[in-house]
Order: structure tokens, then sequence, then C-alpha cells
């Protein structure tokens, strides 16, 4: 049997970008009405094309109590490596649920750069909270209590720096809803603000 063929790293990329076909997206944002494809859905993909070529990713997540920090990296079995710049970010709220959102996020986004896959959708926030966009039924208290004033002002103040207006995001909720905005469970409250932060951070 012949040696295997010794490659450095861009070598070796090259070879992994002419074998990957790229992908569709894997999940959908139900509020936006858009499609994503998901960091796992990107790996689940890549891993086995990447180790063929004796490549692996290796991804660094780190924060601050304000910041998220993130780094992604690109290692050859020879040794070579290519990684990015590090990526800050800052979480709409300072929780475990919005600190894990933003961190899952930006390693998608670093990922997708690095490996050269094309975003041209949306990501979807809610994932961290609902898995797929869907308010949570388990939360039954959520879905009966209707927010305040308090509430809805946040939720404004979170839609303009997503890029929406006030007579817009009333529009996308009773679109959405069939609702006003003043209507809004818990969970439906709940369920446009993370989208909107995830749009935002974006």
């Amino acid at each position: 049997m012949e040696a295997a063929e010794k490659v450095g790293l861009f070598k070796a990329f090259i070879r992994f970008q002419s074998e990957f076909q790229g992908m569709k997206p894997d999940a959908s944002n139900p509020f936006f009405k858009s499609s994503y494809i998901t960091l796992d859905g990107i790996l689940e993909t890549v891993r086995p094309i990447l180790a063929k070529y004796e490549l692996a990713v290796m991804q660094e997540a780190t924060g601050d109590g304000e910041f998220i920090y993130v780094k992604t990296k690109l290692i050859h079995g020879s040794g070579e490596m290519l990684e990015t710049d590090l990526l800050k970010m800052k979480p709409q709220k300072n929780d475990p649920q919005q600190m894990g959102s933003c961190i899952t996020y930006a390693k998608r986004y670093q990922l997708a750069a690095l490996l050269g896959i094309c975003e041209s959708v949306d990501d979807d926030g809610n994932k961290a909270t609902y898995g797929n966009g869907q308010p949570d039924a388990q939360a039954k208290g959520n879905n009966t209590i209707t927010i305040n004033d308090k509430q809805i002002k946040r939720l404004y103040a979170i839609a303009s720096k997503a890029g929406y207006d006030a007579e817009s995001i009333k529009g996308k909720v009773k679109k959405k809803f069939n609702k006003e905005i003043k209507e809004l469970t818990k969970a439906e409250y709940d369920h446009v603000c993370n989208g909107l932060e995830e749009r935002a951070n974006g």
C-alpha cells in the first residue's frame, strides 16, 4: 500500500472545500418566518469531511460577566493552525439562558465564516429557550398571564435595537398572534423578545 500523501493545512482545506457541497437550513424561526443553519447542523455535516483530511475545529468561549468572547480554530494533523479573531458580543440580559444563546450564535457565526458556509438567513434566538423556536408548552403559568406596561416598553426597546419601529412590531405581533401587544401572554411575549434579541445581536 502506498503511503498517504502528506499535505499541509491549506491544501487539506482546499480538498475539504472541494468535497463539501454546502447545506440547507435545518431550523426555522416562525416569528420572523425565516430559516437558519444550526451549530449542531454544521458540525454534524462538516466533521466527517474535515476528519478525512486530518482537519478539526476547536471553539473557545469565555465571558467577563458582561460580554462573551468566542474564538474558533481550524487545526491540521501537521500541527498547523488557522484561527479567527476574538469575537466579542453582549447578551441582552446577563442570565444563563441569554448567555448560552449568545455563545451558540457567536460559535455558529464564526464557524460558518471560517469554513466558507454561506449564511443568508437569520438566526433564531429562541433556540436556546424553546428548542425549535416554539414557545415552551410546559410554561403553564405563562399561558394565561398577560404582560404589563413595563414589559411592553422593554419589548419596544428591544424591537428598536433590532431595527423595528413601534408600528412595525405591532403589525408583526398582530399577524403572528392576532392580538395587540398588550394582549400577549407571558409565553408569547418571551417568544417575541427572544427572537428580537437575537436579531439585534446579529
